[in-house]
């Protein structure tokens, strides 16, 4: 079994707790949240049809959408149109098979303006099925220009 899979029915944002050291729910809840909320990487919440459910505040700095401009879109709306639909098919295949994938894209910003990023798709599954896609990203612009 994949170690993102479980068998067991889990909410999303809890731990599992699997060292020696338990984590109350009410703890890792409130590290999360902390995380979702302070990171200075992008994170975007789909379910399982791909509707956004949640982004947090470096997503709408780095993209320039407010979170109630997003919440039940796709995120296909970041889509500058540089990758093809083979790029997307292959990328989409790869996240059903490993429940994941990571790579560069080409996203666009609220003004049009186009961008690269480092992103990480993950795949959540509960109860052998798909409940969340979660994303990860940073601008690699500001990278490139801070070097």
């Amino acid at each position: 079994m994949n170690s993102r899979q479980s068998t067991e029915p889990q909410e999303f944002g809890h731990s599992t707790q699997t060292d020696s050291t338990p984590v109350s729910n009410e703890i890792s809840s409130h590290i999360y949240k902390h995380l979702f909320n302070t990171s200075s990487e992008a994170m975007v919440i789909t379910d399982a049809n791909a509707k956004i459910i949640d982004v947090n505040p470096a997503f709408c700095k780095i993209t320039g959408y407010q979170r109630d401009e997003v919440i039940g879109r796709n995120p296909k709306i970041l889509s500058s149109g540089i990758q093809d639909s083979h790029f997307y098919a292959t990328m989409w295949n790869q996240i059903h098979s490993d429940q994941f994938w990571q790579g560069e894209i080409w996203n666009k910003r609220k003004d049009d303006k186009i961008f690269p990023v480092w992103q990480t798709i993950n795949q959540v599954i509960i109860d052998n099925h798909v409940k969340y896609y979660i994303s990860v990203f940073s601008d690699t612009w500001i990278r490139i220009i801070s070097a």
